[in-house]
């Protein structure tokens, strides 16, 4: 595994990786808001909207950047 993530370093020329925290104060309102919408101000929704904003950065990013990192520690 870390000889993919060397020659995926290489070929992207990016030696760096997005980090992804479940913070609820770092996805942007409009994720909330619809997250909100369909599930309440609830811990569902809450969820919903860090998974949502993840996986809106993973899309963004995975030609990009040769790896992403869970913070784990933090779900």
């Amino acid at each position: 595994m870390i000889q993919q993530l060397i020659e995926k370093i290489a070929a992207l020329n990016a030696p760096i990786v997005v980090g992804l925290d479940p913070m609820l104060n770092y996805v942007p309102e409009y994720v909330k808001t619809a997250a909100y919408e369909e599930y309440g101000a609830t811990l569902e929704g809450a969820a919903e909207a860090i998974w949502q904003f993840n996986r809106e950065i993973i899309d963004m990013v995975y030609d990009l950047i040769p790896a992403v990192k869970p913070q784990i520690a933090m779900y």
